[in-house]
């Protein structure tokens, strides 16, 4: 008995370490029993957005992220809308295409197909995953040297 006890602690140990060293991800999850595609497919919303390293939530909910929506399909498509504030103005903003992996799956990569602005993902953008969860995806990328990371929920 104290043996089948010893091979139970070592199993134990041997299958803890296997799942700590499974993180993809510098955010998490370490170990998620739905692949990638399923927990990236959701209809998402911002909940945080950082610019250059300062918080910018605020200024994004109020001016540039109003009623933000990024549908993201298992068919590998995309549909993102949100209202552009200038003044008391609301500008609709609509943007659809195509989602792929990395071939590390460690990014993200949105080709637009078709919208009326550049500004909402863009042609070819590409989103470091820093977090894949169920309902939590976080993500950054770079444009002309400014790093935006976005926490979506």
């Amino acid at each position: 008995m104290k043996r089948i006890s010893s091979y139970f602690f070592i199993l134990s140990i041997v299958l803890s370490v296997t799942f700590l060293s499974c993180k993809k991800y510098p955010e998490g999850p370490s170990f998620s029993l739905r692949s990638k595609s399923e927990r990236l497919s959701n209809l998402w919303k911002i909940q945080q957005l950082k610019f250059n390293g300062g918080d910018s939530t605020a200024f994004a909910e109020k001016y540039l992220f109003n009623n933000y929506r990024l549908d993201i399909t298992k068919n590998g498509k995309y549909n993102i809308d949100y209202n552009l504030v200038i003044g008391s103005l609301l500008i609709p903003i609509s943007e659809s295409g195509k989602w792929v992996f990395s071939s590390d799956k460690k990014s993200v990569i949105f080709t637009k197909e078709t919208g009326n602005t550049t500004a909402a993902i863009g042609t070819n953008a590409t989103w470091e995953i820093l977090r894949l969860k169920e309902k939590e995806f976080w993500a950054k990328y770079t444009q002309n040297d400014d790093v935006t990371e976005v926490h979506l929920n």
